[in-house]
């Protein structure tokens, strides 16, 4: 059954297209990632489907009995921390009041009935099971919710979307704010949950062992893939490289048939002028109809000199804020071109640690940091400015370093980034758009050692591994924060691990003890055959047939809608409907099968 259905939408601001006529559909309890790059629309979608913009055409189809979860919708109340997850399911309270005021026995039964039907019962001990997974343990379930840091406040809100009643959540990088452990312990939930999953997310692992479809949003349009990621993204490469070919040899073509017409236009061959200005036209209406990402993101990182041998060394660090210290002393050394990665659990230092290197020494409460002399740092910030006035150009030209205005115009590709995009205002840009105009600012800097907080949690899949290779080909030291293990994975060869308080350097990502959970599901590795090579021909033809089913249904799904004062009309339609449904589904477990391996 479908949940959510999306007819021919459109949505623009000004005269800015933001994507026209996308057509897809949702089935019950399918988790599907929402793929594209920086910009593409996603979020504005996401926002669309959940009611709180306005498309500007087109229909949106929910499902009676869906019901939208959606971070940005979840209001802060005067609350605290496990009152405010109690809220999430209001029926639930509702249900516990009458059963416990009610004095008629027959009125309890049916109560009763209903408050276990919908998880009254463990409603409490899962609420009491999220919370200790996302670091807020019994000792702080009495404290006022508006206390609570900015990133504390949205790990609450996820967690809350997820104990809630909501069975279609929308999840627009939900991990952004959580450690490996938490990320680890997301990814299951949400791969044992039966609610149905969007989500957005730059988080590779995530994308791999979540998503079982995928919606690639690109070039104001969208393509719906009912397969893993790891079988998408090589779909998708050669479907891009395909097209730059295509794209091309229609441009040489093109050149060709012009210079003829150029040659030609006021000789004896004017109809022959006039066919090739016909297939110009034609050239010109396929060029418009090829979509793909055509940006060049390709940059990389430099260094003005060399640093020292050893570049930073920690001594006797303890960090910690007044009386709340955070680990016990430690001393680690850094050395020349090493690639270290500070990792541990949320509030155990970690950005402290950096934002002492860089010469903010609040978070020190005793020990000393040396840096190398010739050490020089370029600082990426996990929390971005976004109250600028500035625009893109005047935030560059601000850097005072000597870079020419021809500089910046040659650069700006590189990073994603059109001409046009010069004269924007800081304050209007994206996440992701202000994290590259960031990372133009340490190409410009070219600095030994790069500090980087969190560098990809606001970047699209396309940058973040743009990012990696430029950090596996830059000779410099590298220090970060990060979650993201694809991220890392040789990336880094160094360690510093925080731990209930230890600080120990290790040579791979440490092992971090879970949280106990009574609903973790175990999970069985099949085994796969290596050897196996999926048919790329069945598999298009079945996708066809799923596209054919899924638009004869919209149509249905809209009949219905408009149907509901005709009872015979309605019946027809509703039988209709159960007759193709049954027959996607088989579609989908006939395309399952082929692409349960690799290919």
């Amino acid at each position: 059954m479908s949940v959510v259905s999306v007819f021919s939408v459109s949505k623009s601001y000004g005269e800015r297209v933001i994507f026209k006529d996308l057509t897809f559909s949702i089935m019950k309890g399918k988790k599907v990632a929402l793929f594209g790059y920086n910009g593409s629309g996603k979020t504005t979608l996401f926002k669309i489907i959940a009611g709180i913009e306005e498309k500007d055409s087109g229909q949106i189809v929910i499902s009676n009995d869906a019901k939208i979860g959606y971070l940005e919708q979840i209001l802060v109340e005067d609350a605290t921390i496990f009152d405010f997850m109690l809220r999430s399911n209001k029926r639930i309270l509702e249900l516990e009041e009458k059963i416990e005021s009610c004095l008629e026995a027959e009125k309890i039964h049916r109560y009763y009935e209903e408050f276990e039907s919908i998880g009254g019962n463990s409603f409490r001990s899962e609420i009491r099971e999220l919370l200790k997974a996302f670091e807020f343990y019994e000792n702080v379930w009495d404290k006022n919710i508006n206390l609570l840091s900015g990133g504390e406040l949205e790990r609450l809100k996820l967690a809350r979307l997820l104990v809630s009643d909501s069975n279609l959540l929308l999840l627009d990088e939900p991990t952004n704010y959580l450690d490996i452990l938490m990320i680890d312990w997301l990814e299951n939930f949400l791969k044992k949950s039966n609610k149905t999953v969007i989500f957005i997310t730059h988080d590779r692992r995530l994308l791999e062992n979540v998503a079982e479809e995928i919606l690639y949003l690109n070039n104001k349009k969208i393509d719906h893939f009912r397969m893993k990621f790891n079988n998408f993204i090589k779909i998708y490469k050669e479907d891009e490289e395909r097209l730059k070919v295509r794209k091309n040899n229609l441009e040489e073509e093109k050149q060709k048939l012009w210079d003829f017409v150029d040659r030609y236009r006021a000789g004896i061959k004017s109809k022959q002028v006039s066919a090739r200005l016909k297939m110009i036209e034609k050239i010109e209406e396929e060029l418009r109809d090829l979509t793909f990402d055509d940006r060049n993101i390709d940059f990389y990182f430099k260094k003005r000199k060399e640093e020292d041998f050893e570049v930073i060394t920690f001594e006797n660090l303890v960090l910690g804020y007044e009386n709340n210290i955070l680990n016990k002393p430690f001393s680690v050394k850094i050395y020349k071109g090493e690639r270290v990665a500070i990792v541990g659990r949320n509030g155990s230092g970690k950005s402290s640690l950096l934002k002492a290197v860089v010469g903010d020494k609040r978070g020190i409460i005793k020990g000393k940091i040396e840096i190398g002399k010739r050490v020089e740092m370029g600082y990426f910030e996990q929390i971005l400015k976004t109250d600028s006035d500035k625009t893109v150009l005047e935030e560059l030209l601000d850097m005072d370093i000597g870079i020419t205005l021809q500089e910046i115009y040659n650069l700006l590709p590189k990073f994603g980034f059109s001409y046009e995009d010069i004269e924007k205002k800081v304050s209007f840009l994206s996440g992701g758009e202000l994290a590259k105009i960031n990372l133009m600012k340490l190409y410009f800097l070219k600095p030994n050692l790069l500090i980087l907080d969190e560098p990809t949690n606001h970047l699209d899949y396309e940058t973040v591994e743009v990012l990696k290779n430029a950090l596996l080909r830059y000779d410099g030291t590298i220090i970060m924060v990060s979650h993201d293990r694809y991220f890392m994975d040789g990336l880094i060869d160094k360690f510093v691990f925080f731990n209930d308080g230890i600080v120990t350097p290790e040579d791979k990502i440490p092992v971090i003890k879970e949280v106990e959970s009574d609903t973790t599901i175990k999970r069985t590795t099949s085994v796969k055959n290596k050897n196996r090579k999926v048919d790329k021909y069945k598999i298009n033809r079945i996708n066809a047939e799923i596209l054919e089913l899924e638009n004869l249904l919209n149509s249905l799904y809209l009949e219905r809608e408009n149907s509901l004062t005709d009872w015979k009309k309605l019946a027809e339609c509703n039988e209709k409907i159960e007759e193709l449904e049954l027959k996607l589904l088989n579609k989908y477990d006939e395309l399952e099968k082929l692409t349960q391996e690799d290919i």
